[in-house]
């Protein structure tokens, strides 16, 4: 796979990540994790919609999320639970308008194409 080609696929997987984590079938935490992962590749590392996602990671990034749960005890997560509660929320507050922005910005990334992402990877 060509680095373009590389660069298109996480592009439309973050489009497929905000999509999922404002129809609730993913977290916002860990879809900001996921976004985070894939902001180089898809070439939004700086972009202004992606930065705030990339912050939700950060600030949250000690809390036990997706995979890592299965190696906490039950009762470590009972007590984490109003933290990650409180973190969920604050995430959802901050990344909900940006990945709404992704969707607009990149609706064609469902077709694979993305008039708007090739621009700015030829700046």
């Amino acid at each position: 796979m060509s680095a373009e080609e590389r660069g298109k696929s996480a592009l439309y997987e973050v489009v497929a990540t905000a999509r999922s984590m404002l129809s609730g079938q993913r977290s916002f935490i860990e879809g900001s994790r996921r976004i985070a992962e894939l902001s180089i590749e898809a070439g939004l590392r700086d972009d202004p919609d992606v930065v705030p996602i990339i912050a939700v990671d950060s600030e949250t990034h000690d809390l036990p999320w997706g995979e890592t749960r299965r190696l906490w005890q039950a009762s470590a997560l009972d007590k984490l639970r109003p933290e990650t509660e409180r973190a969920e929320a604050w995430a959802r507050g901050v990344a909900s308008v940006h990945c709404q922005n992704l969707i607009q910005r990149f609706p064609e990334e469902e077709s694979g194409r993305s008039s708007e992402h090739e621009k700015r990877r030829q700046k």
